[in-house]
């Protein structure tokens, strides 16, 4: 009966930590690190993918850059299911926004980025009505991190109370 109400509080413990950290997170271009939305810092199971690129535009007004989840899936990448937030650039121009690229892009955390080229205007850096490439990444939960604390604390628990010494 100890080992059952230790890992119950353990686990009530870490879903707690867990619900606490869903606040989305930003990344501090300037720094690199992630800050919560109120300006401290972000909790360790909180981090940004690497930059995934998968899909490349090409000419015609069917054509586009894809970088969806359902995209990025069907090319074996793992990405997470419910990501906090999103951050989307151009691969030859990361440091122009879409407007100074003159594109107009969908970079949004429920699908991810979409260009279409048919929504393209000849524009000061894509002299042609075609997609850039893109890229982007998630900032997401890392549960491994709190599930590897939370096992080490659940097996302490189970020895201690196997032990006779906790009450």
């Amino acid at each position: 009966m100890v080992k059952v109400y230790f890992i119950q509080v353990f686990f009530e413990i870490g879903s707690y930590v867990l619900q606490e950290a869903q606040e989305s997170c930003d990344r501090d271009e300037t720094s690199g690190l992630s800050v919560l939305n109120r300006g401290a810092p972000c909790p360790e199971i909180c981090e940004w993918s690497p930059w995934i690129d998968v899909s490349r535009p090409l000419y015609g007004p069917d054509s586009g850059d894809y970088e969806t989840y359902e995209n990025i899936r069907a090319h074996g990448i793992e990405v997470c299911t419910n990501p906090l937030n999103i951050s989307c650039r151009a691969v030859k121009y990361p440091a122009l926004s879409f407007q100074e690229l003159g594109q107009k892009v969908k970079c949004d955390v429920s699908t991810g980025l979409v260009c279409e080229n048919r929504d393209q205007v000849p524009g000061p850096v894509m002299p042609d009505s075609v997609c850039l490439n893109y890229e982007r990444t998630n900032n997401t939960h890392t549960v491994e991190q709190l599930g590897k604390g939370l096992a080490l604390a659940v097996a302490v628990a189970a020895v201690a109370a196997e032990a006779g010494i906790c009450p």
